[in-house]
């Protein structure tokens, strides 16, 4: 806990991945209350969804604490604030592809080897499916970025886009506009 705490202090490690990680190594360690302050920074550095820090089991304590009640107001202004322009949408459907894909490919892992080929026909049906939708997205948007989907929302874009296999030409011009959006920014 005291290593990432000083981590996040370090400007090369501000972030609010360190700072969250962070949090939850303080609650875990027995101190919530340092915890605290290090969620209201992430919060302040980038977006931190509310429902992970209530569905969070390592930041229990975190709730439990009774400044919770201010602390999870003060994390619900900053996240309406940052969300305010992005295509909630589009984000909520990034969240729901992205699931299913972890999901399917949880059970794939799980299942041994080699996996029943109707879970290997399932996986497959749902990249082409993503592939698909990703090419529209594409095509509407462009490289859905930071400021339309959020950090989270265009990782997750990404990670539909490694996951296009079948496509290699369309995964080289998705890195492509990527890289584009990248040098914009």
């Amino acid at each position: 806990a005291a290593i990432l705490t000083a981590l996040s202090a370090d400007l090369a490690y501000r972030n609010a991945d360190t700072r969250y990680y962070a949090a939850s190594c303080q609650t875990l360690d027995g101190h919530p209350d340092r915890a605290a302050p290090l969620l209201e920074q992430a919060s302040e550095i980038d977006l931190l969804p509310l429902a992970q820090v209530e569905q969070d089991n390592d930041l229990a304590a975190v709730r439990a604490m009774e400044t919770w009640p201010e602390l999870r107001s003060r994390l619900a202004e900053r996240e309406r604030s940052r969300l305010a322009g992005m295509d909630r949408d589009l984000r909520n459907e990034l969240a729901r592809r992205v699931a299913l894909d972890q999901d399917t490919r949880g059970k794939l892992i799980a299942a041994g080897d080699p996996p029943p080929q109707s879970l290997i026909e399932e996986m497959t049906r749902i990249d082409q499916d993503n592939t698909a939708w990703a090419k529209s997205i594409l095509e509407k948007h462009g490289w859905p970025g930071y400021d339309l989907v959020g950090k989270d929302g265009s990782g997750s874009f990404f990670l539909l886009i490694q996951h296009a296999d079948a496509d290699p030409a369309f995964q080289k011009h998705s890195l492509d506009l990527m890289k584009a959006a990248v040098e914009r920014r």
